[in-house]
């Protein structure tokens, strides 16, 4: 369900990036390339949110399977558990009311349309191919259907419209059916379904709409230049009784009829000036979509793990290797509201104390754990020498507890670090995540899949930094 809440999200980012970069261009792009072009400017927005969702090449982390035996001491370690009670996002509910309000405006607008095709009555072909006759005087010119669209024309076609008039709506429609812009009015109903509860969606399909009509007026008179006047008063002479066309394409009078005007009014592009526009916008759109692939929903992708040959440390002559020490006992205790209390020092196998490695050779490490959807466990290991480091800590009770264990052995004379986890709850092993953290580098492991709505798996980020 995060997951979910969470491509929700850069979803919504996605499109108010899009439709405010669209809506800026397209007063630029209609006046200096044509409407054409601004109208496919809109492309933008599909395609950015198709590439914010498009997958990206993993990261590897290094995975050493070495184990080192020296001695070694952690000077401090806190334990910071996150409060039973801290607040959190109520994704479900979110997504619950999300989920109802996009049926509710597919469905709205589904009813709309079919009231708006019901509204026509019976259709009866007439002798021009493709070309059908409401029984009321009251619907059409208009494109109804997506598969197999039908140019529909109100029951008084002949006596309204001049003969070029009629030319000009029918040459109207047929550019809509050739772009497939019955199509195109359904992805972006489909969309605003989707986003019904950003604003931007709603702007930026009535735009979308004014400019389909605006680059069909275009392409009408580029094949009639010499008919703006009477495609001018066609416009004039078309009014709709019912507003109800939700994917339909009409010359309908919801339109801005002054914009429309205006743009026949204007001097017609050229070809040469239009195939430039249309290339500009189409480098404009990869990259656009490039930055959304960069920025997109897989910017967390997991790592994924790749092993290594972990360094030897080089032998002495005539030195016998000391024994392996037992591992190294840290007992942090759990964070209160003020403050975290600190673990002594950890002894080794004999008992003793190990010397302290100096301060320039230690590090700090802040570790975060979140296995599956519990709350995520960081802890920050404070002074961490040269050797295994370990430290652990449980959190719940009875049935809820469980037990984790943080280990952090440093490869001597590099800068990398190999850091473990183990969580063990209910007495059973739900997860231990091991990587290879390099200095002054976060780094990241994450596995798992999604299984009945919940996240099964774990998630571990580390930061090593030079010891305070």
């Amino acid at each position: 369900m995060d997951d979910a809440f969470h491509v929700l999200a850069l979803l919504s980012a996605a499109l108010a990036a899009a439709t405010l970069l669209v809506l800026a261009m397209r007063p630029v792009l209609r006046r200096v390339f044509g409407a054409g072009v601004s109208y496919a400017c809109w492309l933008l927005v599909p395609m950015m949110l198709v590439a914010g969702l498009l997958p990206r090449p993993q990261q590897e982390a290094l995975i050493s399977p070495a184990q080192f035996s020296a001695p070694a001491m952690v000077r401090e370690a806190i334990v910071i558990v996150a409060a039973p009670g801290a607040p959190r996002i109520p994704v479900v509910p979110l997504l619950a009311v999300w989920l109802a309000g996009a049926v509710l405006v597919a469905g709205a607008m589904a009813m709309q349309h079919r009231r708006f095709v019901r509204g026509m009555g019976e259709l009866h072909a007439t002798p021009v191919d493709g070309v059908y006759r409401a029984a009321s005087d009251r619907s059409g010119p208009a494109l109804v259907g997506v598969l197999r669209p039908k140019i529909v024309v109100p029951h008084d076609f002949e006596l309204r419209y001049t003969a070029q008039e009629q030319e000009l709506i029918l040459a109207h429609e047929r550019v809509h059916a050739r772009r497939g812009d019955a199509l195109s009015n359904v992805v972006a109903g489909t969309l605003l379904a989707l986003f019904w509860f950003h604003p931007l969606a709603h702007v930026a399909v009535r735009c979308f709409r004014l400019d389909q009509e605006l680059a069909c007026d275009a392409a009408v008179l580029d094949d009639f230049p010499g008919a703006r006047r009477s495609y001018a008063d066609a416009i004039f002479k078309t009014q709709l009784a019912s507003s109800g066309q939700a994917f339909a394409c009409t010359w309908q009078s919801t339109h801005p009829l002054k914009g429309r005007i205006m743009s026949i009014a204007r001097p017609p592009v050229g070809k040469h000036v239009r195939i430039a526009g249309q290339w500009t916008l189409a480098v404009g759109i990869a990259a656009s979509c490039g930055a959304a692939w960069a920025l997109g929903a897989q910017a967390e992708a997991p790592v994924a793990a790749k092993p290594v040959a972990a360094p030897q440390a080089a032998a002495t002559p005539g030195v016998k290797p000391a024994p392996a020490p037992k591992k190294a006992e840290v007992a942090p205790v759990l964070a209160s509201a003020a403050g975290a209390a600190r673990a002594a020092p950890a002894a080794t196998a004999g008992g003793a104390v190990p010397a302290a490695a100096p301060a320039a050779d230690r590090v700090d490490v802040n570790i975060q754990l979140k296995v599956n959807d519990s709350s995520e466990q960081s802890i920050a290991m404070k002074g961490v020498g040269v050797g295994d480091n370990t430290a652990t800590f449980s959190s719940g009770e009875g049935s809820e507890r469980c037990d984790y264990e943080f280990r952090v052995m440093p490869t001597p004379g590099t800068d990398f670090y190999q850091v473990s986890a183990r969580s063990v709850c209910a007495g059973r092993l739900s997860s231990a995540p091991r990587l290879v953290a390099k200095l002054g580098q976060p780094s990241r492991i994450r596995a798992g899949e999604q299984k009945a709505g919940r996240f099964e798996g774990f998630d571990m980020s580390v930061m090593v930094s030079k010891a305070e």
